[in-house]
């Protein structure tokens, strides 16, 4: 092989042509390939040589242009072959009989075969695989039926590329906004793709359509990260605000017709239960509920009054076991599947059905409600003396929130001021115990149409310790009375902080971040077990069981007991509570996190480009962990060019770019 020549061989399964530029050396030409690469290329794989008029100096340009028109040649002579009629012509051979290249070229060219027209001939059988298949260097014939296969393969293979082809055109219509009709003939074909698309914005890497899907979207755009995604919503299907994670977790939005049916029926005996003679009537106690304004499922509230001996208070449970009785099996099985109410900040989903959740079963102001009450005696120093459950008649006479209870206590009534003093004393008597009331601060979102608040909860606020104390005395109360009883339950403990944290008397940021990884997880159980946090012996929640379900099982377990002494509940049927709402209990965690977390990015998004106070709550030899003052929301960022920070230092970051639906945020180092 001679520098100058054009050489044609096998790349892959096609033939091949390139311009040689060199001898042959150890086996390896020098060549410039059609393609323009130059390459070393194994003499062995060259099938025919041809001469040509140009040197092996020749410019780079010539070269290619011979080789085009070399390429040309072939496929325009390769077009007048008719392998089908030279099929038919030695079919009656038989398809075990090898044929030459040269045998078969010189059947198709009436002119003789040389190397130009084997050339095209094993072009031409390469490209076309239907009647004929190589074995080594020759070639065999097909068989009737395996031809009418192969033709059938083929034919289906271009409807599928017509398929194909109408939807990139959709999805190329839908990515920039544009009208496009899709025939009838392509719609299954569409649809299914847009599922695959649907599935994949759900799911991400989890799903089996995701590399397919992210292959055809990289074609209308390679920057976004969730393209599938942001299709879904230029097709009108979601919204650029849309909650994934409901389809993740196929959350259960609306009621099924027969669960309502049930929840209307079992309506109908609430006044039945109200005229019980074994109802005990607290109606004359007064009565208050404190909520956040939009609260619809009030499932608590409280009194208090002197006695001779201290202080009572009444914490009045809504008394949900007495209309939500198991033997309902359909409305039962509705509850449990869902575990729990999701508080969310666009969206409410309820573990009842709203006319029993919000009406009958909620205490509202000024209508006669079902309760279970804990009625609590308190000596002067909020040490309990006795306590007792049980199901009664009440009336609240008055539905606050907690900035009115503050403003009372502020303005120094008497009632708040008094009913204050008794939270108080109670919080202080479990902190004897080691609980530990450290004021982690958070950050509430709320919602005005489009527009996104970041309100701070103050859980340190008078109305929401006498909130919470009245909630963790009726809880201990009932956690008490099982373990006494040892009714089985579901209990929650939690382990001694490790290593152990001192008092503070004023705890800000970077104290509070220290602190954070000397907690352990609570945990539960079926066995009564110790709440470092809570300072209590053991603890059970019963307070909401109108929202969480394994509040209702404890509820329904002590009225069970109360009434008749024995179990409604065993251990095993416990534990399967326990395990059974584990799953929507954790999802409806996640979901609440990750939910708040995007609306609040998405209220940052509007501060992007702006300077942001922010404080130093650890340094480490690189970098820092910040607090954003106003958002709470903490970032990791390098020291940057700025005089080293000690933590508790105020420093500006400038916001440089915000991801709401994965919560990521990049800010610049301190300036």
């Amino acid at each position: 092989m001679i520098p100058g020549n054009v050489v044609e061989y096998l790349d892959g399964k096609e033939l091949a042509l390139a311009f040689c530029l060199t001898g042959e050396t150890k086996g390896k030409l020098g060549v410039l390939t059609a393609t323009g690469r130059k390459e070393s290329l194994a003499a062995k794989k060259v099938m025919f040589v041809f001469s040509s008029p140009l040197a092996p100096t020749a410019i780079r340009e010539d070269v290619l242009g011979l080789l085009t028109k070399y390429q040309a040649q072939r496929e325009e002579r390769a077009q007048t072959l008719s392998l089908v009629e030279l099929w038919e012509l030695i079919l009656d051979e038989g398809d075990e009989r090898d044929w030459t290249l040269k045998e078969l070229a010189e059947l198709l060219f009436e002119e003789g075969a040389g190397d130009f027209e084997k050339a095209v001939a094993l072009r031409s059988l390469l490209a076309q695989r239907t009647h004929f298949w190589r074995k080594a260097d020759n070639f065999r014939v097909r068989t009737q039926e395996q031809v009418e296969e192969a033709l059938t393969r083929l034919e289906v293979e271009a409807q599928r590329e017509v398929q194909r082809e109408v939807l990139k055109q959709w999805m190329h219509a839908i990515w920039n906004r544009e009208s496009f009709h899709v025939e009838e003939r392509f719609a299954g074909y569409v649809d299914e793709w847009r599922a695959k698309i649907r599935d994949s914005a759900i799911h991400g890497e989890r799903s089996s359509h995701h590399s397919h899907v992210q292959r055809l979207l990289k074609e209308l755009d390679n920057k976004s990260l969730d393209s599938a995604f942001l299709f879904m919503v230029r097709l009108g299907e979601w919204t650029p605000d849309q909650n994934v994670d409901l389809l993740v977790n196929e959350t259960l939005l609306e009621f099924p017709e027969e669960v309502l049916a049930a929840a209307r029926e079992v309506e109908k005996t609430f006044k039945t239960h109200l005229a019980d003679p074994d109802r005990e009537d607290l109606t004359h106690w007064p009565c208050h509920s404190i909520d956040d304004p939009e609260t619809t499922e009030v499932d608590d509230a409280v009194g208090f009054r002197e006695t001779e001996d201290g202080f009572q208070v009444v914490i009045h449970i809504a008394d949900a076991a007495a209309l939500l009785d198991p033997e309902v099996s359909v409305l039962e099985a509705e509850i449990r599947e869902r575990a729990t109410s999701v508080y969310l900040p666009d969206l409410k989903i309820r573990m009842v059905p709203e006319s029993l959740s919000d009406g009958v079963l909620s205490l509202l102001q000024g209508v006669e409600r079902l309760a279970f009450s804990f009625v609590v005696d308190l000596d002067p120093r909020g040490k309990l003396i006795k306590s007792r459950m049980t199901p009664s008649k009440i009336l609240v006479t008055e539905r606050l929130d907690y900035d009115q209870v503050d403003q009372f206590v502020a303005q120094g009534e008497t009632y708040w001021t008094s009913f204050a003093a008794v939270a108080e004393l109670l919080k202080a008597g479990r902190e004897k115990k080691g609980a530990l009331n450290i004021p982690f601060p958070r950050m509430d979102v709320r919602l005005d149409g489009d527009t996104v608040t970041l309100v701070a909860d103050e859980r340190d606020s008078i109305a929401q310790t006498i909130v919470s104390e009245m909630a963790i005395l009726a809880n201990r109360v009932a956690a008490d009375y099982l373990a006494v009883h040892q009714l089985p339950a579901i209990y929650r403990g939690q382990r001694a902080p490790e290593p152990p944290i001192e008092h503070r008397d004023v705890w800000l940021p970077q104290h509070l971040f220290d602190i954070r990884k000397s907690f352990s997880r609570s945990s539960m159980g079926l066995e009564p077990c110790p709440h470092s946090g809570l300072g209590l012996d053991q603890y059970v929640q019963a307070t909401s069981p109108i929202r969480r379900y394994r509040d209702l099982a404890h509820q329904r377990q002590i009225k069970h007991h109360l009434l008749t002494g024995e179990a409604l509940y065993t251990v095993e049927q416990m534990e399967e509570i326990l395990t059974r709402t584990s799953t929507p209990v954790s999802q409806a965690e996640k979901m609440e996190r990750r939910r708040k977390g995007y609306f609040l990015h998405k209220y940052l998004k509007t501060q992007r480009g702006t300077e942001l106070e922010a404080v130093v709550l650890s340094s480490s030899a690189e970098r820092y962990v910040l607090q954003l003052t106003h958002s709470l929301r903490e970032i990791e960022v390098p020291h940057g060019p700025a005089g080293l920070k000690a933590p508790g230092d105020l420093v500006k970051v400038k916001l440089l770019s915000v991801y709401p639906r994965d919560r990521v945020i990049k800010v610049s180092s301190p300036l």
